[in-house]
């Protein structure tokens, strides 16, 4: 209904059985197609970045520990490889 209102305001005088008719033959069309979309975006320094948390089993001093790992990946255009890992729970660690 909303495709219709909007086709109506923009001059179209057809009825809306046609315009159903129409996206169902289209929708038929298009089904399966693959579609790919790519949007560039840009960010000053400092201005977004990404955040996420994993656990980890690392060796420290000959004994396997569970870790939790923090990584952060800044999104400025100049920092597009920039990849930081942040070790946590180091008190975990026992000898």
């Amino acid at each position: 209904m909303v495709l219709f209102e909007e086709l109506q305001r923009q001059g179209f005088d057809g009825g809306y059985d046609s315009v159903r008719r129409y996206v169902q033959k289209w929708r038929k069309r298009e089904e399966g197609k693959k579609v790919e979309a790519y949007i560039p975006q840009t960010f000053d320094s400092a201005e977004a970045f990404q955040f996420d948390w994993s656990h980890e089993m690392v060796e420290l001093g000959g004994v396997v520990v569970k870790m939790k790992v923090a990584h952060i990946r800044t999104c400025s255009i100049l920092s597009l490889m920039d990849t930081s890992n942040v070790a946590l729970d180091v008190c975990e660690y026992k000898m």
